[in-house]
């Protein structure tokens, strides 16, 4: 910021214009850049555009193949039908879609309020956006590259929900551009929305008067979500998206109180790990996902068994990140449990206490009523998901506290340009698990009478996760 010069900025004047201070150091860095710079660029977004355009229209295709036959599968006459139980109702499927438009938006909705308009390139730009005002002339590039993603991200959903219909066979042509229409509305809506909540969130009754300290956290948390984004890190982009963390709640009433079960270094451990939980936030996170399953149960009843598959689904992913609050401060080397008299492998099965036991009531209640649904033996199939919800919070706690991917490590060339090994294993860490665990309860699921096979699997699985979790917990 150095090079920008002030000479044109009379020394009697003490007011600072934001928008002319903008203005200057975008023209100069336009300067300063070639023009083959920029011809580079062009070429990398449009090579970089066409790689995934195809990549999306060879998914779609690949996707409507699969979905039309699971679909036909799932009918009255199919190998996977299932009768549902009475209490689901006859089902509605566009409630369905409805409900699952309305998620996307409130994602976009946390998207825009965490990266904000005022969200920077810490390269090419400079922390000093305001939010929009009228005229939108007046409007920085940011912005309406904000204002341009929220479009495409809402409006793209409905393109796809018609599609979906389409497909189908359950609705014509012109709904597809009818939700085209009602999601470029949405992502309309969704961006001013943000932008009042911004300056509402300010405490500022004009958006321009945007405090710096408010400019500033955009700007850290466009940083954050970025660098997260990159580095495949789950928890860091859950951290950088919940808007409900821009201003810290320092009165927090429950801080000083400890239990008075709370003695040795064993409880005082296992307290640690659970009191790093947002507990409230934690229970209606639970909440909200348990409703989701009973909402995809109830509008999706002509093919409940394929509802129940992908809430079990969610629900097993979910579980990565579920419980695994200290283990984030351990694998960063914060954690004070070093003081404690205790041996590694007994702190590593105190780690694992907390997200074994969440996940294994959230994914054997999940069991339970798809169980229900579905009209199979609840029973078996909820101790199934218990065993399962073991596994992955044993797993999660593993994702955790791996090793992070080394920067040094050659990277490997992909369409999208050179891509770290360490970042893609990284990413995939633990997916394999999941996947193996939340697929034994399909498939008792599906064939009621596999169900001893199945458990004995699901606890070699167990089995060798625990493992792994604790020998990668006595190494931090």
């Amino acid at each position: 910021m150095s090079s920008i010069r002030t000479d044109s900025v009379p020394t009697s004047d003490r007011s600072f214009d934001p928008d002319d201070f903008v203005r200057r150091a975008a023209s100069e860095i336009r300067v300063q850049r070639p023009r083959s710079e920029r011809w580079t660029d062009i070429y990398l977004v449009v090579v970089i555009g066409a790689a995934l355009l195809a990549w999306g229209w060879g998914f779609a295709n690949a996707l409507h193949a699969q979905v039309v036959m699971l679909v036909e599968a799932a009918a009255p006459s199919g190998a996977l039908h299932r009768e549902a139980a009475p209490w689901l109702g006859p089902g509605a499927p566009v409630v369905g879609a409805v409900a699952l438009f309305l998620g996307v938006w409130g994602l976009v909705l946390r998207t825009l309020l965490a990266f904000g308009p005022l969200g920077i390139d810490p390269v090419r730009a400079f922390w000093v956006w305001r939010l929009p005002t009228r005229p939108a002339g007046r409007w920085s590039g940011t912005t309406w590259v904000f204002l341009s993603g929220s479009l495409l991200c809402c409006g793209g959903t409905g393109v796809c929900l018609g599609f979906m219909f389409v497909w189908l066979g359950q609705a014509p042509w012109w709904v597809v551009l009818a939700l085209l229409a009602v999601g470029c509305l949405g992502g309309v809506a969704c961006f001013f929305l943000a932008v009042r909540m911004q300056a509402r969130r300010a405490e500022v009754t004009r958006a321009g008067d945007l405090p710096g300290w408010e400019l500033r956290r955009a700007g850290t948390a466009a940083r954050h979500l970025r660098n997260s984004a990159l580095l495949a890190s789950g928890a860091g982009m859950r951290e950088a998206l919940d808007a409900a963390r821009a201003r810290r709640q320092c009165d927090r009433s429950a801080a000083g109180t400890i239990p008075p079960w709370v003695r040795g270094p064993c409880r005082a451990l296992l307290y640690a790990t659970y009191a790093a939980e947002d507990v409230p936030r934690a229970a209606r996170s639970h909440l909200t996902a348990v409703a989701a399953v009973l909402l995809a149960l109830v509008l999706f009843s002509q093919t409940v068994l394929l509802a129940a598959w992908a809430a079990l689904l969610v629900i097993a992913f979910r579980g990565l990140r579920t419980g695994t609050a200290y283990t984030g401060d351990v694998a960063s080397g914060s954690a004070a449990e070093r003081l404690f008299p205790l041996t590694p492998t007994a702190s590593a099965w105190i780690h694992l206490t907390v997200p074994c036991v969440v996940n294994a009531v959230i994914l054997g209640t999940t069991s339970l009523l798809t169980a229900i649904a579905c009209q199979v033996p609840a029973v078996p199939l909820a101790l199934l998901g218990l065993a399962s919800g073991v596994g992955v919070g044993a797993t999660g706690v593993r994702r955790m506290l791996s090793p992070p991917s080394d920067p040094a490590e050659p990277p490997a060339e992909t369409v999208i340009g050179p891509v770290p090994r360490g970042q893609l294993s990284a990413a995939f860490r633990g997916v394999p698990a999941v996947l193996l665990l939340s697929a034994l309860i399909a498939v008792t699921l599906m064939n009621p009478a596999l169900w001893p096979a199945t458990f004995r699997i699901a606890a070699v699985l167990v089995g060798i996760a625990l493992l792994l979790a604790l020998r990668t917990g006595r190494r931090v």
